[in-house]
């Protein structure tokens, strides 16, 4: 790998077939009789001693085919390979006009590649800003990218923000350092103050009320995310759920009623030692009383966090916490190894949002964890930092802006309450943005969440578009996308599928008066024509109702019984079967 990458991308144009038959002028030939049939990626390190080139092809519709030769050229080599194949590749040799290669772009990194129905992209970073530095590793924040077509339009087939060079940024400085053994010097890193955004789908309907539209009654999709989590960093794991726990109108506490079931049936399964913690803690209410310190009992609650998990440094401890000791010192959990300490465990945090109270939540608990990495190394008497110093007014701004930039891509807005919201000490006039923030988040989450959810799936390549595959916009929900089996259906159960939803709409569709009361659009209002409930129900994705339950009890003889949270609610059966 080449570091302090910057690259160059190239154009190849190669002679069409015809011209083997005829000469054409520049003009003909430029316009109508040239195709670049290949990109040239060539990166550099800072210092423009070695270079690297990666050839891309352009001449596969479909495919993204790579050719990387692993040879690391000086630069004579480049310039002297670049000039061959310039030279090689002109309509004329000696014809300046009609180059082989033509610049492309300049950027300073590769993104990586995406797919669409029409074929690849490359997506390539051409603006960066330096923010910070980890042991040596250089951190940049993206501030700008290009996204380019990789086809030509000879094949192309129609149809009707931070990175690092050295870094890698998508695991914790623990795992780098402890399993990668990348040489570094920084001694110390935030791993609890990580805004960690792993989360588990409780099938959580868009828009706001909150509904709950699926069942899980086995905890599969909770199972699946908290297997992960204690992989990626073991036990224990650790939930702190700040929802509120009484509303006049329930909203947010329907995902409560979700979480803590699934948490304590999948506990029976696991040993002791190894079950969740669930804490439930209303953090609203603290904040409307004035009676309670909210940041006081979020300190309470880090504490607890930090002696059961431990944290990370990556050196001996210092004579200093001998000499000075803390009664709390001989209490901290992790390992103690003879390079320093090893963090065991995660803190998932979650409100509605999973922005302003987890966000100030996490702080908390890493303002904590940073006491006790700057009292490891010797930088301080206690483990402990108040707020009004310059180490933590830092500390405070970087969350913000780590808090703004997660608040933006998920919710629409920057954070509407901030560290200093819950201190009490904000300013009178952040309470008119607050306003305008909040009015913000209302409108993104009730129009353009879905939209916005869409965006990520298909970036992260959770959904990856195929012809004869419903498109992203048409699943209801994104079971679809984490159960692909659903996605695949043999010939003959699509057949046989499809053969059953036209028989129940025929039978509904015959008897429309008796059945139109029944119908739901997915509103709780009834189709108003049989016209319009045909076109919906002939969809792969609509949602049945209880009208349909009905038609298919009187049609093919059956019972269906309906569950909500494990109990049964309701039976559909023909009177025939009613026993």
């Amino acid at each position: 790998m080449v570091n302090d990458l910057s690259c160059i991308l190239f154009k190849h144009y190669a002679k069409h077939q015809e011209l083997k038959w005829r000469r054409a002028s520049n003009y003909m030939f430029q316009a109508a009789s040239t195709i670049a049939k290949r990109y040239f990626l060539v990166g550099c390190n800072h210092a423009e001693t070695k270079y690297r080139v990666l050839k891309i092809d352009r001449t596969e519709p479909k495919d993204l085919v790579i050719i990387d030769d692993k040879h690391v050229y000086n630069q004579l080599e480049a310039r002297e390979l670049l000039g061959r194949l310039d030279l090689g590749n002109r309509t004329k040799i000696g014809q300046k006009g009609s180059s082989g290669l033509s610049k492309a772009v300049t950027a300073c990194g590769i993104v990586g590649f995406v797919r669409f129905l029409e074929g690849y992209y490359i997506v390539l970073i051409t603006k960066q800003r330096k923010v910070a530095d980890i042991g040596g590793h250089s951190i940049y924040k993206i501030e700008d990218t290009n996204m380019i077509y990789i086809p030509n339009d000879s094949v192309r087939i129609t149809h009707p923000d931070e990175a690092s060079y050295s870094y890698d940024l998508s695991h914790s400085l623990q795992y780098n350092l402890s399993i990668l053994k990348t040489p570094c010097d920084l001694k110390s890193e935030e791993i609890l103050t990580q805004n960690r955004q792993d989360s588990f789908d409780i099938f959580e309907d868009e828009g706001l009320p909150t509904q709950v539209d699926q069942a899980d009654p086995y905890a599969h999709v909770a199972a699946l995310h908290f297997d992960q989590m204690m992989q990626r960093f073991g036990s224990p794991i650790i939930i702190l759920n700040l929802v509120k726990k009484r509303e006049k109108r329930k909203h947010e506490k329907i995902l409560s009623e979700e979480l803590y079931p699934a948490v304590t049936y999948l506990n029976q399964f696991l040993p002791p030692q190894y079950q969740i913690d669930y804490i439930a803690w209303d953090m609203a209410k603290y904040t409307k009383s004035k009676l309670y310190n909210v940041l006081d009992r979020l300190s309470w609650i880090a504490e607890n966090v930090v002696k059961r998990t431990g944290f990370f440094v990556n050196r001996p401890d210092f004579y200093c916490s001998t000499l000075r000791p803390d009664e709390r010192w001989g209490d901290l959990g992790g390992f103690v190894t003879n390079h320093g300490r090893i963090q065991t465990g995660v803190l998932r945090t979650n409100c509605v949002d999973c922005l302003d109270r987890t966000n100030t939540a996490q702080f908390m608990v890493g303002k904590c964890a940073l006491a006790y990495q700057l009292y490891a190394l010797g930088l301080i008497d206690k483990p402990k930092l108040q707020f009004d110093t310059d180490c933590v007014r830092l500390f405070e701004e970087l969350y913000e802006d780590h808090g703004d930039t997660l608040s933006l891509q998920y919710g629409g807005s920057q954070l509407v309450h901030r560290v200093k919201t819950y201190r009490k000490i904000a300013p009178w006039t952040q309470h008119s943005k607050d306003i305008m923030q909040t009015l913000s988040r209302y409108y993104s989450n009730a129009f353009s969440d879905a939209d916005r959810q869409d965006s990520i799936n298909l970036f992260l390549q959770v959904f990856q578009p195929f012809e004869n595959k419903p498109h992203l916009w048409e699943l209801p929900t994104d079971t679809y996308l984490h159960n692909k089996n659903t996605m695949h259906y043999s010939y003959f159960r699509r057949r046989l599928t499809l053969d059953i939803r036209r028989k129940i709409l025929s039978y509904v569709l015959n008897d429309w008066d008796r059945f139109k009361v029944w119908t739901d659009y997915g509103t709780g209002d009834n189709y108003t024509t049989q016209e319009h409930y045909k076109s919906e129900m002939l969809k792969p994705f609509t949602y049945g109702s209880a009208c349909e339950l009905m038609d298919a009890t009187e049609l093919f003889g059956c019972r269906f019984q309906v569950y909500r949270n494990g109990q049964m609610v309701y039976t559909f059966r023909t009177p025939a079967n009613a026993s």
